[in-house]
């Protein structure tokens, strides 16, 4: 049996820009379709996983709220924004572009994994990273949610299981007008031009699904969709002065027909390897494997921007983070924790920075977490900013004499000293430091320690009761040096230096065993530092 998967979803409900045309349905009734949905997706060892608080996201964008799938470059729109979601499976819920009467179609392809495609179902690119689905509640309820596994069974890799994108393929341009013999003649006629047998109409290349002839012959000879249509169609005549004899059994309570079963709908066991194997591609393996875990170290900085936003979209946001060249390589530290929103923007100049920092500013945050280190012949910071709880005063770039007396001043003014980062420039020794004024019973820092004058000072400081709750290690000429900030603060606290990344990951594993989470974490040179706490 296949491992089971959980896959997560995330909802889009659309209006227009001034909330015309909306959505209609609530996020309660989307989680009851997806329970719906996920009694068909049991036997295939899937479950659709939603969570209004951090899946539900409504929209107002007259231009989503158009999404079709035809013109020239149609997915674009969609792709664009699915690209900042990774790691969910995106619907939109689109009313569609007629201008009153809301659309009833859904769409999605599957990715391009290499797969052979059938001939008679083209993909419009490689990649279609996201489902479109009406923005009614009747829409997205249509066969009491089979045509809600049928959209997302194609995003897995599924096509029909009979031949192209609509019934138009074999049927024409206006199936629904056809009659009786007009809908026998045009399927007579698609299977002659496609070799002659029933298998012109096995429409996804499986084997155990049947070949399908679709349901617009069943609907132009009046037949029922459902358990009262016939299981078997016999299509016996002569045409064009041929005569043809040719039985079906559809796959009539297969998800990925077109049938109307009215019930729950299956799909089969082939049907259920392809979604496996697509979900074992690079087009859709996030959605089963995070591009890193909520605590990292040795990450390659090129796929920061990737982690930020799979893991903010889950409602984690950066608590800790640093950079450091090792090598030829940038790679990041840092941790993602539960929590509100937390702005970041790394390894930007300090032009960018303050840039940064005015904007965030305005809209009320302050640096949180600020480090710097050398990339080339520039010094790179990477920042997290909180929400302002306080008058503050945040620098970069200081002296080491501005520093103090920055500090000296700030401390007699009632500022508590909250962040440190001490860096290296390559011709001097700078820093970048937050204060905030808020009560405090006692803090104290220290920079250009050595090691030993480090640890000294951290056993004579936990006699007094106060903790590391900043540490930053940083070159003075070519050797390190340590800076950190003691407070009086409530709870267990750790602090451990020095420490290659298989001690810094046994380390962070004996922590975690008990349930101390990361409060910092630095990379510097081979070498990570790491702060743990429990309330």
């Amino acid at each position: 049996m296949a491992t089971k998967r959980t896959l997560r979803i995330h909802a889009i409900p659309l209006s227009d820009d001034d909330g015309g045309r909306a959505f209609n349905f609530t996020a309660a009734d989307l989680a009851d379709l997806v329970k719906r949905a996920n009694q068909r997706f049991k036997a295939a060892s899937i479950e659709i996983a939603f969570d209004p608080k951090h899946d539900w996201r409504p929209r107002r964008s007259t231009a989503h709220n158009n999404l079709q799938n035809s013109g020239t470059n149609w997915f674009k729109l969609g792709n664009s924004i699915a690209a900042r979601i990774p790691g969910k499976i995106v619907l939109f819920f689109r009313h569609g572009p007629d201008p009153t009467d809301p659309t009833g179609n859904g769409h999605a392809y599957p990715p391009n994994t290499g797969q052979t495609k059938p001939s008679s179902a083209g993909l419009p690119t490689d990649n279609v990273n996201y489902v479109a689905f009406p923005n009614t509640k009747n829409g997205i309820n249509q066969g009491d949610g089979n045509f809600f596994c049928h959209e997302l069974g194609h995003y897995l890799g599924l096509f029909h299981t009979f031949p192209g994108w609509g019934n138009f393929t074999v049927y024409g341009s206006n199936p629904g007008a056809l009659t009786g013999a007009q809908a026998v003649q045009s399927l007579v006629r698609y299977i002659r031009n496609n070799g002659g047998t029933t298998a012109a109409m096995n429409g996804d290349l499986i084997a155990d699904t049947a070949h399908d002839c679709g349901t617009v012959v069943y609907t132009a000879q009046g037949l029922s969709h459902g358990p009262t249509g016939p299981a078997s169609l016999n299509i016996k005549g002569r045409l064009d002065g041929q005569d043809y004899n040719f039985t079906f059994r559809p796959p009539r309570n297969n998800i990925m027909s077109y049938f109307n079963w009215g019930s729950a709908q299956r799909f089969t066991a082939q049907q259920i390897t392809v979604m496996h194997k697509t979900l074992q591609h690079s087009h859709r393996r996030i959605l089963i494997e995070p591009p890193c875990f909520p605590d990292f170290h040795g990450l390659d900085a090129s796929r920061f921007q990737l982690c930020f936003d799979y893991w903010v979209n889950r409602g984690r946001w950066p608590h800790t983070l640093s950079a450091n060249v090792s090598g030829s390589k940038t790679i990041m530290a840092g941790s993602f924790q539960p929590g509100a929103d937390r702005p970041v923007r790394h390894l930007i100049t300090s032009a960018q920075y303050q840039k940064a920092f005015v904007e965030f500013r305005g809209k009320g945050f302050r640096p949180g977490r600020v480090s710097a280190t050398k990339v080339g012949s520039t010094v790179r910071y990477t920042a997290i900013w909180t929400p302002i709880d306080g008058k503050f005063e945040a620098r970069h770039s200081l002296t080491l004499p501005q520093f103090d007396a920055m500090w000296r001043d700030l401390r007699k003014k009632g500022y508590l000293h909250t962040d440190l980062n001490v860096y290296s420039t390559g011709s001097s020794v700078r820093v970048a430091a937050t204060w905030v004024k808020k009560p405090f019973q006692d803090y104290a820092c220290y920079y250009g320690m050595t090691g030993a004058v480090y640890n000294q000072r951290f056993k004579d400081f936990w006699k007094k009761g106060l903790r590391v709750t900043c540490f930053c290690a940083y070159k003075a000429g070519s050797a390190y040096r340590f800076a950190a900030i003691w407070e009086k603060v409530p709870g267990a606290w750790g602090h451990w230096f020095g420490m290659d990344s298989a001690a810094y990951q046994k380390k962070y594993n004996e922590m975690a065993k008990t349930k101390h989470r990361l409060h910092q974490v630095q990379s510097y040179g081979k070498w990570y530092s790491g702060i743990w706490t429990k309330p």
